[in-house]
């Protein structure tokens, strides 16, 4: 489809309306048109132009002059793809699923009721109501009791007790519901392989499912109800009571967003698992590059200074041949005879001090030629020591 900028026409609707209003109709914006005129050659009407009409002020209009350019645009619109709903496939239930756990997944959804009276309850559901009973008791022995008879249950004694029954928010008279469609999702999520239980240190109703803890809850306001799933990674969150249908009709769809919502918990696990992985292999081998560096400077610190020893034999070998030639012009026979002795003793420390020799030294011992500078001799203290 083409839509088409005739110059002449473009110039009577922007002087007969504003150019928001003309791009509307033309289903562009008004820069687009704006950039359109341009090209046409077309007068625009000036800042303020339709305040002071509106204000009942005479105006003119720029006259459309000749022009040597386009008289018109065509815009070629591409056509909008249609979508026929009939020739759509519905995305694949339990994708993530083998055959044979889809199957079975697929057959308890699409199986699962609500039954009108409360047939095989859970044992949560045996619990919650033998402990609402219990509840309700102490809280009548508490009003009707008096003076020193009266029993104390604190706040924090109600807070735990409370952590022990189902996340239910609904009226007294809206429990024998409230347990059937429970039951109902409760037993269709052990058929599944799934847990359900009561965290009791946080109060929460759990179901397990795929490894992962999911929770729930169940509301109900002004006689509506409505199921939640407590975690902002399910795909679908709430179901509630409608016009056409309540909620026992939607049991199905809950339980089926309940695993989809326990699979990509599961994924997520298992990418954040991998990732700790990623992290304590790479922190492993940072810690071992680490150490092997360790390691080779440590060696190479006993390199060098074995070699600064090293420099240390070849300057004092220098040193003791200059000595000898001076020994040598010595006319004093006392003064040479000393210095020869001096020489013959540098000679043997040359070989103590040298690495490549290593001798070791009736009086200093051995030489660690490894260690630095202030390390290489154990001299002993002249200090007196006292036992």
């Amino acid at each position: 489809m083409d839509e088409v900028y005739d110059r002449e026409k473009l110039y009577e609707e922007i002087w007969r309306e504003p150019v928001t209003t003309v791009a509307k109709r033309y289903g562009v914006s008004d820069v687009a048109l704006h950039k359109a005129c341009k090209r046409l050659n077309v007068p625009m009407p000036p800042r303020g132009y339709w305040a002071k009409m509106q204000a009942g002020q005479a105006l003119e209009k720029t006259p459309l002059h000749k022009t040597d350019g386009p008289r018109t645009i065509i815009r070629h619109i591409a056509p909008k793809s249609v979508v026929d709903a009939s020739t759509t496939e519905a995305p694949e239930r339990f994708s993530f699923l083998p055959e044979e756990e889809k199957a079975k997944a697929i057959q308890v959804c699409d199986s699962v009721e609500v039954q009108e009276k409360l047939l095989k309850p859970h044992l949560l559901i045996k619990q919650d109501k033998e402990l609402r009973v219990d509840k309700r008791r102490k809280e009548r022995e508490a009003e009707l009791s008096y003076g020193w008879e009266r029993p104390r249950y604190g706040y924090e004694y109600w807070q735990e007790f409370n952590k022990k029954l189902l996340c239910l928010a609904i009226q007294k008279d809206e429990f024998h519901r409230a347990y059937c469609f429970l039951n109902a999702i409760f037993h269709a999520i052990e058929d599944l392989g799934g847990l359900v239980k009561q965290n009791e240190s946080n109060g929460r109703t759990e179901i397990r499912l795929m490894g992962d803890p999911i929770s729930i809850k169940l509301r109900s306001k002004d006689g509506n109800f409505s199921f939640m799933i407590d975690d902002y990674s399910a795909p679908r969150k709430n179901w509630n009571d409608g016009k056409t249908r309540n909620l026992e009709s939607l049991v199905g769809d809950i339980v089926e967003g309940i695993y989809e919502c326990a699979n990509i918990l599961k994924v997520r696990r298992e990418e954040e698992e991998r990732e700790a992985e990623r992290r304590r292999i790479e922190e492993a081998q940072r810690l071992e590059r680490a150490r092997k560096q360790e390691a080779e400077y440590a060696r190479y610190q006993k390199l060098e200074n074995s070699a600064m020893d090293w420099q240390r034999a070849r300057t004092i070998e220098a040193y003791i041949v200059d000595m000898e030639k001076q020994a040598q012009n010595e006319q004093d026979e006392s003064r040479k005879a000393e210095m020869l002795e001096y020489i013959a003793w540098a000679k043997e420390k040359v070989k103590w001090v040298d690495p490549l020799i290593a001798q070791e030294d009736p009086i200093l011992g051995k030489r660690k030629y490894e260690k630095p500078d202030g390390e290489k001799v154990k001299l002993e203290s002249t200090r007196h020591t006292y036992w």
